[in-house]
């Protein structure tokens, strides 16, 4: 596999992050217990909130708002970082990386072993991403995607 590929790889998980971080936002917002194990443990909290302070029960529009938007500015972040990791910025992989390193904390912290597992292979997915970005900085004779 070409550094390009590896890179490409790697950035591209933290879109589908995102979008299944907000899919589990909206099955929040929608009442549902069902949830990806594959979302972010920062946006679970999140979408969790207006029922562990008001209670199980049927949510308004205020709490099926907070829970979009909030959602929604930590998922575009997210994905912000996929855009800037494909264009090579390193800081930006890294950045992204020990956010979401940080976020595998959080399922720690409530043992949720599944989605901590997918959280360890998209760290090593990541991990890959930025040796490849690293690797390609390295050569001039690649210059980044416009």
């Amino acid at each position: 596999m070409t550094p390009e590929q590896r890179l490409a790889r790697g950035a591209m998980w933290f879109y589908w992050v995102a979008a299944l971080s907000m899919l589990n936002a909206v099955l929040a917002a929608a009442g549902q217990d069902y949830r990806m194990v594959m979302g972010l443990g920062l946006t679970e909290i999140l979408s969790a909130l207006p029922t562990a302070l008001y209670g199980k029960g049927p949510m308004g529009a205020p709490e099926i708002g907070f829970i979009l938007s909030g959602n929604l500015i930590i998922t575009g972040i997210t994905a912000g970082f996929g855009y800037l990791s494909l264009r090579r910025h390193t800081w930006a992989f890294i950045t992204g990386f020990v956010l979401y390193l940080l976020d595998a904390l959080i399922l720690l912290l409530f043992k949720d072993w599944f989605s901590l597992a997918f959280h360890a292979y998209v760290l090593y997915q990541l991990f890959n991403g930025i040796k490849a970005c690293i690797e390609l900085k390295k050569t001039s004779l690649n210059p980044p995607p416009q």
